[in-house]
């Protein structure tokens, strides 16, 4: 009898510390992963040849080419969005019309404006023109990888060029309406070449 009470007891011992195994098992909270938080950088600035209203603005991924975000540009060319991404960004842009600065016709954007940024995570400014357009075309039409440095050496010679030395072509607001600035100095007497010689910024760009 009393060996038939020890194999009792000792299976009912088994049988308790099973259950409190079992049930601290179960009561283990489930930690979920910290999400990584997305660093938004604030895009802004202004699409002109003269302005360009009307425009799709488009930030990619300088690396990729993946799409950021878009939004359209307002009746002075200006322009904002906010991109959840932080490096390099190609902002292109897109249809629309402006008042050319050499005629003073309503003209459709034909040609795509684009310049490069880094996107820091903060505010940045993106101007858009026809130099800036230049500068990308000549940094990369071989190919070479779309970099904010490469963007950069290539828009300080091309600014050099037009008499602009020392002006940031992708911050730098052209005045192309009243009292010119030498940047709307510039995008003005390229529209004037472009009207006299029936030239495109296409075939500008990709003669040049």
């Amino acid at each position: 009898m009393r060996f038939k009470h020890l194999a009792a007891l000792a299976a009912s011992s088994l049988v308790f510390i099973l259950a409190a195994c079992g049930s601290s098992d179960d009561d283990t909270p489930v930690v979920a992963p910290t999400p990584v938080p997305v660093t938004t950088t604030t895009i802004s600035g202004s699409a002109v040849k003269g302005p360009v209203s009307g425009a799709t603005v488009t930030v990619k991924n300088a690396a990729t080419g993946a799409v950021l975000g878009t939004t359209t540009t307002a009746v002075g060319g200006a322009y904002s969005l906010g991109v959840p991404f932080t490096g390099d960004v190609v902002v292109e842009v897109n249809g629309g019309t402006y008042t050319d600065e050499a005629t003073g016709a309503t003209t459709p954007l034909a040609t795509p404006l684009r310049v490069v940024l880094n996107a820091n995570g903060g505010s940045v400014t993106g101007v858009v023109t026809p130099l800036t357009t230049m500068a990308y075309t000549f940094a990369f039409n071989s190919g070479a990888p779309i970099t904010n440095a490469a963007f950069q050496t290539q828009a300080q010679g091309l600014a050099g060029q037009f008499g602009l030395t020392g002006v940031n072509l992708a911050t730098t607001m052209p005045q192309t309406t009243g009292t010119l600035n030498a940047y709307g100095e510039s995008l003005r007497g390229l529209s004037r070449y472009m009207a006299d010689n029936n030239r495109t910024l296409a075939t500008i760009t990709n003669s040049v």
